[in-house]
């Protein structure tokens, strides 16, 4: 593939921690050895909470309202802080959040918990000000409690990495074939690191039925990957998140 040799292995992925720039100082994800840990609550988000509340437990309140907030716009200062703060006035808390730059558009996924008496539709209304001062598509999408927690897995998720020299088709050959196997992604990460041949990385967070086979799973992956010519590696992840 003519990849420099220093750049497989543990030695790629210091290269591929995400920069700053974003507005969100250390909410950013950053890459631990077992994989990326996404944005969390800290910094910026710690003051998100309901005025006079502590931070939700983890588990799920069955009487609460839950909300999904989407919001994609032209990267600029204030994004965060100003989404949050609606939030903050509102009495909402943030229960998970998912935060991207991506070809200029900064995109931000959160899981809400509204206060009692206050839909999503009231809650979408307060943000029209905000919505027009920073140019934001916005939606807020209702979830059921019961699908506002992340189930335990049965059995422990893996983690799949990819990389070599950026090629069309990496992405589409790998999923398809974890499509086939009924192998459900539960997070996806891929980045072109810029170097005398561009590295391609990919980073796939999946769950594995307990009737597929990991070792044969593993054997076709790596097949595909010979074929595409990159390397692939599968693995359990103990901890399930990035």
């Amino acid at each position: 593939m003519g990849m420099d040799p220093g750049l497989t292995g543990d030695a790629i992925w210091p290269l591929v921690q995400p920069a700053g720039g974003c507005g969100l100082a250390d909410d950013l994800p950053a890459y631990h050895d077992d994989g990326w840990e996404p944005a969390r609550r800290s910094g910026m988000f710690a003051c998100c909470e309901a005025p006079g509340t502590a931070a939700p437990a983890k588990g799920i309140d069955a009487m609460a309202n839950y909300a999904l907030l989407t919001a994609v716009g032209r990267d600029r200062p204030g994004i965060a802080a100003g989404v949050a703060n609606v939030l903050y006035q509102a009495g909402c808390n943030i229960e998970d959040s998912e935060m991207a730059l991506l070809g200029g558009q900064f995109a931000i996924m959160l899981l809400l918990r509204l206060p009692e008496g206050l839909t999503s539709e009231q809650l979408e209304e307060r943000f029209s000000a905000v919505k027009q001062e920073l140019g934001l598509w916005l939606r807020l999408t209702d979830i059921r409690p019961e699908e506002a927690g992340e189930p335990k897995p049965d059995r422990p998720r893996h983690v799949i990495h990819v990389y070599g020299a950026d090629k069309p088709g990496i992405v589409a050959r790998i999923t398809s074939r974890l499509a086939e196997r009924s192998v459900n992604i539960t997070n996806l990460h891929t980045e072109v690191v810029p170097h005398d041949v561009p590295l391609y990385i990919m980073i796939i967070e999946v769950d594995i039925p307990p009737f597929v086979d990991e070792g044969q799973l593993r054997a076709e992956l790596e097949q595909i990957a010979r074929q595409i010519g990159v390397e692939l590696t599968l693995k359990p992840k103990p901890d399930a998140r990035f």
